[in-house]
Parts: structure tokens; C-alpha cells; sequence
């Protein structure tokens, strides 16, 4: 969703909170012509830019007032880019929604008590997933500022505490996508091993370049998705 209107104009140019109310009620018209609303969305993964980081916490208002309308807010991600697809777009974002009942999956975290996103949302077989990055889940702070490698480590291994709380395991992952910060920082190199080593049977990965994450710590983050196994019959 891109806050571009039928004309091909950007709508409330200048406004981030306006322009991210406005992609999520063009995404819940859409899903409403399948069927769907908002209240099915499992994913919600936005891209804006470092201009926007200052604001960006406000969308958290826009969030709770249209997500979350059957229980259960969806997985979520967010990522800095350089440029967006028109010069005056502060936000896009990507909304995925499932037919499926949902369920959320949490492992006890209780940051995201107030959160307007969850670590994991079940539909059907598939374990949909919220970017994760090195991050301590009860102090919020972030770890191992300048480390590529050590918070590979730690995003992962919140990965696996996400998959393990959800009778998952590595082997389960279907696909990651990685987002890392450009230029690449130094040990990076060390990112691939470790998901070598932690997930043991890499999924299909994805890597791509993005100019900064919400947190500046953060070198990267990690957007997973999971699949349960078919039961017998099926």
C-alpha cells in the first residue's frame, strides 16, 4: 500500500501519520472486496525513511484503532529505506491477511502487552512472523551495538524461542528475509554463519540492502515465516 491516490498524487503530502492512516484503510477496502478486513491481517510490514524516524512512534494510535478488531494484532516489521516510490511518500507498507482463524503466538514477552503487533500469529499451517533484531526483550535495550555478527546471533535466537513456544522447530522455516543496513558493517560476513549454524537447514533467504532500521543500533532484522507440518490425512 503507497499513500498515492487514483490520480496518481501523493495524499497528505507532509503528514507520516496521515499518509499510514491512509494505506491501512486502502488495504482494509481492498480486503474487504475478498471477503476480508483488517481483522485478518497477519502481517504488517512497513518501509519509510530516516526523515520519518522522529514520528514514527505515532502511528501507534493509527494502529490500534484499525488492527487488532478480532483479538489479535498482526506480526509487524519496519524498515528505512533511502527512497520510497514518489518523492513526497513518507510510508508504504505490506499487508498480508489469511482466511484462516487466528491465533497469537508469544512466548511470554511482555512488551508487547502495549504493542500494536505481535511476535507470531498462526492461520491455518502457516506461523507468520514480526521482524525481529537484536533486542532484550525485558529491558529493551538493543545488543551488541556494531556487532553484525553478535546480533545475528541474538535476532535469531529470538527466532527459534518464537518457534520452540509454537511446537516449531529450524527445520520448520520456510523463508527469512533479511534486511541489513548499507554500507555493510564490518563482521557481517559472520551473519551467514550463523544462521548456518542456528538454523541447521537454512530456509530460502533473502538479503537486501536498506538505508537503517528504527532502532540506529540495529544492523539488521529479520522478517521469518514458518510452516507446521500437514497432519496425517490431510
Amino acid at each position: 500500500m503507497v499513500p498515492i491516490d487514483a490520480s496518481g498524487d501523493v495524499v497528505r503530502p507532509g503528514d507520516f501519520v496521515g499518509q499510514y492512516a491512509y494505506c491501512l484503510d486502502r488495504a482494509d477496502a481492498l480486503l474487504r472486496r475478498a471477503g476480508l478486513s483488517l481483522d485478518d491481517a497477519v502481517t504488517t510490514y512497513d518501509y519509510s525513511t530516516p526523515a520519518s524516524r522522529d514520528v514514527y512512534r505515532r502511528s501507534h494510535r493509527v494502529r490500534e484503532e484499525r488492527l487488532g478488531g478480532a483479538g489479535v494484532y498482526p506480526g509487524a516489521g519496519g524498515v528505512l529505506m533511502s527512497a520510497l516510490h514518489h518523492p513526497g511518500a513518507l510510508v508504504a507498507i505490506d499487508v498480508t491477511a489469511s482466511r484462516h482463524p487466528l491465533e497469537p503466538v508469544n512466548p511470554g514477552w511482555s512488551r508487547y502487552d502495549t504493542l500494536t503487533y505481535s511476535p507470531g500469529v498462526r492461520a491455518g499451517r502457516t506461523l507468520f512472523m514480526s521482524g525481529f533484531a537484536a533486542l532484550d526483550m525485558e529491558t529493551q535495550e538493543a545488543l551488541y551495538p556494531g556487532d553484525a555478527e553478535a546480533q545475528a546471533e541474538a535476532t535469531y535466537g529470538a527466532v527459534l524461542r518464537v518457534l520452540e513456544h509454537a511446537g516449531l522447530g529450524p527445520d520448520d522455516l520456510l523463508s527469512t528475509v533479511e534486511f541489513c543496513v548499507a554500507p555493510v558493517p564490518p563482521g557481517h560476513r559472520g551473519v551467514a554463519s550463523v544462521r548456518d549454524r542456528l538454523l541447521r537447514t537454512p530456509p530460502v533467504s533473502t538479503r537486501a540492502a536498506c538505508a537503517a532500521l528504527l532502532r540506529p543500533e540495529f544492523l539488521l532484522e529479520v522478517f521469518p515465516t514458518a510452516l507446521y507440518p500437514a497432519e496425517e490425512g490431510s
